[in-house]
């Protein structure tokens, strides 16, 4: 059950059902639904700043290192420099080199897309919603298999730590 440990998964559960429903529009494919999948997590930030001044940040995945501590050698095929639908891309995160291709595209709005990487699979999906303050952004990653197991029993927040710096570096980006 995703990054809870057996006493807590009562409270988990809850949690993951709330975190699930706060990326309501999502589409998850089959066994990468939060409550199914062996690995969740969700964050979110608010930048004051509209959607549509984050998504050209958020899609420029060429620039991610140039601001993202946890993005090295990222590569689009076909030497693009920004995600579009369908985009296939590589890069390294976490240390270890994950294979990307774009499932979901709804300029300023959803992102969303299938990674893969020896022993383990994820769907990393992005959902921004306009404010009256800015641009409300959550960040909702689903991941399977044996190093998914392993991060959840050695490292339970790694991806959770990882993703809000991740936000609060695109934060700073953005309102800078």
């Amino acid at each position: 059950m995703n990054r809870c440990r057996a006493p807590l998964a009562a409270a988990c559960a809850v949690l993951v059902a709330a975190c699930a429903a706060e990326s309501a529009g999502a589409r998850w494919p089959a066994t990468f639904a939060p409550g199914e999948a062996e690995l969740f997590s969700h964050n979110e930030v608010v930048i004051a700043a509209p959607c549509e001044r984050v998504w050209p940040v958020l899609v420029s995945a060429s620039a991610w290192p140039a601001w993202y501590s946890n993005a090295h050698d990222v590569t689009l095929a076909g030497a693009e420099s920004e995600l579009r639908a369908g985009s296939d891309f590589t890069w390294t995160t976490f240390g270890i080199v994950v294979h990307s291709e774009v499932r979901e595209f709804v300029p300023a709005r959803r992102l969303a897309w299938f990674g893969r990487a020896p022993a383990i699979t994820a769907y990393h999906a992005w959902t921004l919603r306009p404010l009256a303050a800015g641009c409300h952004v959550v960040t909702d990653e689903t991941n399977n298999g044996p190093q998914a197991v392993a991060l959840r029993r050695d490292k339970p927040d790694a991806i959770h730590d990882g993703h809000a710096q991740w936000l609060a570096q695109l934060k700073a980006r953005v309102e800078r």
